[in-house]
């Protein structure tokens, strides 16, 4: 039977006491920065891949056979006009990609024969506690005020897949024999101005309709899709909320009776 143990700390020292005594199988690490607008270009990505890496020998050390840990869909870059897969080539465009790509290869390099190591990719999370700063919370806190919410990238067509569904798939990975990356997505794109436009008809349409932050400038498409053949192939995996659903309980604080 398993009993699972969430610990909300990326401290060694705090691993330490709240597991001391238990027997540990499996771990799921998740654990990186606190959420933040400068996450993606932080040259504190590097201490978070360190740390990473140091979590994960702990674990091996500990005895644990299965380790999970979370990496992102920025590992693939964007521009791809078909969904991309496991095999697809990495090409970090940032220093929080190129951080999730090193520390991945350093575990697997070091722990990989004692340890199953499995690497979730994630595509575009969104989903209810999302910080403030990210884009169904702050468009339905502008919007549900009657306010404008102007959009940078309206035209990105992006893979938006809600949280539930990743924590299931992740959970779900600890009882199949797989090793090396795996896509959690819903394999399907919408636009980063749908998006927002859903948020904007579930608020009642009080604010403006978003738009592009300046509709004259030429912004170039980005896309990117989860190729979900093998999460598919290993756990019989489809997302199970629709994503209008999955926007509608994101945003559930702002939405009036």
């Amino acid at each position: 039977m398993i009993e699972p143990l969430e610990i909300e700390s990326d401290s060694l020292k705090t691993l330490g006491a709240s597991l001391a005594g238990r027997k540990i199988d499996a771990v799921i690490d998740a654990a990186w920065l606190p959420q933040r607008p400068d996450i993606v270009g932080s040259s504190q990505n590097t201490e978070a891949a360190q740390a990473m890496c140091e979590r994960a020998a702990w674990a091996a050390g500990q005895g644990a056979k299965i380790w999970i840990g979370f990496g992102t869909c920025l590992e693939y870059g964007l521009s791809s006009p078909a969904p991309v897969a496991e095999t697809s080539p990495v090409n970090p465009r940032s220093p929080y990609a190129e951080a999730k790509i090193a520390t991945y290869k350093s575990i697997s390099a070091a722990h990989g024969d004692s340890m199953r190591i499995v690497w979730a990719r994630p595509f575009y999370v969104f989903g209810s506690g999302d910080h403030l700063h990210r884009l169904l919370p702050d468009a339905a806190h502008a919007l549900s005020t009657g306010g404008s919410y102007d959009l940078k990238t309206p035209e990105y067509r992006l893979d938006f897949v809600d949280v539930r569904d990743v924590a299931e798939a992740v959970v779900r990975l600890l009882s199949v024999e797989h090793r090396g990356p795996v896509n959690i997505g819903t394999g399907r794109m919408l636009s980063v101005l749908e998006m927002a436009t859903w948020v904007w008809e579930l608020t009642g349409r009080r604010g403006q309709r978003p738009q592009a932050r300046n509709p004259a400038a030429k912004i170039r498409m980005e896309s990117i899709c989860a190729d979900i053949r093998l999460l598919s192939e290993l756990i019989k995996w489809t997302p199970s909320v629709p994503t209008r659903k999955s926007v509608a309980d994101a945003i559930a604080p702002w939405i009036r009776p």
